[in-house]
């Protein structure tokens, strides 16, 4: 089997299995060398039947398979099996820094506001600030009334635990589902960034999690499992809570409510 040098940077991240890269490796390949594709362009195979060509074994290709379009492999792999312009950047830029900056973005909270000016008890912001420093992973769940300050609330939560603040971009923003948000997330979150935050804002659609009615699927297996691999401090914010199965709801080690 053919070894990993086009893409060690996806082994370090943690982020995907040996067998998982190696299949995006010998895809980059076949996709990026024009006499290569060309030649079977015209032929009636799928891009599956292309990695075993080239020598992907059936053991390497189930895993791939199982995993390429509801988990992390999903950002770098569409439903034909062909690779992504956000993998093609990261594999010429040798490292996942683009997938960073196309799905989050700093936030200065330099001049955020003093805890003191929220309706917050002092003892309620000690907590979550004793959360934020001391724990590495730690998931503060913040809820209530639309344009009661949850956001500023946050950066000011930041702000006084002295740490950087990330926001994730959600998926009305990079024109995507909010299942592939997840995805998305759950990569973002699965890397550990030291001294840092993420805000998760308006969360409500990634964390739909309770069945629809008649419907006996949901996300709450792919989203009870984000916060199982997250390795990062997270600040979720939400309006209402009433679509999230309690078994989420209980995956927050802290939350705070906000009136009108």
């Amino acid at each position: 089997m053919t070894t990993i040098n086009l893409c060690k940077f996806l082994l370090k991240s943690n982020a995907l299995t040996k067998k998982q890269v190696l299949c995006l490796q010998h895809l980059f390949r076949f996709f990026t060398t024009k006499e290569f594709s060309d030649a079977f362009s015209l032929l009636p195979y799928t891009n599956l039947d292309i990695l075993r060509f080239l020598g992907i074994s059936i053991e390497y290709l189930v895993d791939f398979l199982e995993n390429c379009n509801t988990g992390i492999l999903s950002n770098f792999i569409d439903c034909d099996y062909d690779i992504s312009t956000q993998f093609k950047i990261c594999v010429m830029a040798n490292n996942l820094q683009p997938f960073f900056n196309y799905n989050s973005t700093k936030v200065n909270t330099k001049n955020a506001y003093a805890l003191d000016s929220f309706s917050i008890k002092k003892e309620t912001s000690d907590i979550a600030i004793s959360l934020l420093k001391n724990s590495r992973r730690t998931n503060i769940l913040l809820y209530g009334a639309a344009g009661s300050g949850k956001t500023e609330y946050a950066k000011s939560l930041i702000q006084a635990c002295g740490l950087k603040a990330i926001r994730f971009k959600n998926s009305f923003e990079t024109e995507t589902d909010s299942d592939k948000a997840v995805s998305s997330l759950s990569m973002l979150l699965s890397m550990y960034q030291q001294n840092t935050v993420f805000i998760v804002d308006e969360a409500e659609s990634l964390l739909e999690t309770q069945a629809a009615l008649f419907s006996t699927s949901s996300r709450k297996g792919t989203v009870n499992k984000l916060f199982e691999i997250s390795q990062n401090k997270v600040i979720w914010i939400l309006n209402y809570t009433d679509m999230m199965d309690m078994s989420t709801k209980r995956r927050f080690t802290y939350s705070i409510p906000f009136e009108k």
